[in-house]
């Protein structure tokens, strides 16, 4: 019979439980500690393309030294999650699902972003909580990147949270809805800031 040493040691996968900004929620691993953003989306299914900006916002993000939060509401954007570890960055998963289902369904997913030293974090031990899964996402959060308007960027704009929109969204009606109303449009991450600090160019490898 074999033996492994297990990669996250079972005191680190421990249940915590604490309040942020007036929200109870548990999680596993360690919660943001310094900037943070929100790359995020409710759509169902990415173009290619979107999949593409989303892997390079999250390296770019990570490189500039911030925490990368993703909403979970379908287990997790593996296209953020390759982005995060390529950068070195932390990737905090907030998820609708409650803990235990989450590590029962999505334990690549968790223990990978545990490795990053970030966290897995839900309003619910057990069950799910949707409108609650996108508040908490948006209190770890300084600004939000999605794919469109949708619930997650109405929470956003009504706690004042700066908002973008991804370029290769711009196909999807709540996209351009979202840019005629106002929202700015973004390539990449850098793209958000007056001076990024890092600019990714991807190569056809």
């Amino acid at each position: 019979m074999e033996s492994y040493i297990p990669l996250v040691d079972d005191g680190f996968n421990a249940i915590r439980e604490t309040n942020v900004s007036g929200l109870d929620l548990c999680y596993m691993g360690s919660l943001p500690s310094g900037p943070s953003i929100l790359i995020g989306t409710t759509a169902r299914y990415l173009m290619h393309e979107e999949r593409r900006a989303i892997y390079i916002s999250a390296l770019e993000a990570a490189l500039s030294g911030f925490g990368i939060v993703t909403l979970a509401l379908s287990g997790g954007l593996f296209s953020l999650i390759k982005g995060a570890e390529d950068g070195g960055g932390r990737i905090h998963i907030v998820t609708a699902e409650g803990l235990d289902d989450y590590r029962r369904k999505r334990e690549e997913r968790m223990r990978r972003a545990l490795l990053t030293g970030g966290s897995v974090i839900s309003p619910f031990r057990h069950g799910y909580g949707k409108d609650e899964a996108i508040e908490v996402s948006l209190s770890l959060s300084s600004a939000l990147i999605t794919t469109g308007c949708g619930r997650l960027m109405q929470s956003a704009l009504d706690n004042g949270i700066d908002t973008a929109i991804l370029r290769p969204s711009l196909a999807r009606s709540a996209a351009r809805k979202a840019a005629e109303q106002g929202a700015p449009v973004i390539d990449t991450f850098s793209s958000f800031l007056a001076f990024p600090s890092r600019i990714a160019y991807p190569d056809e490898n």
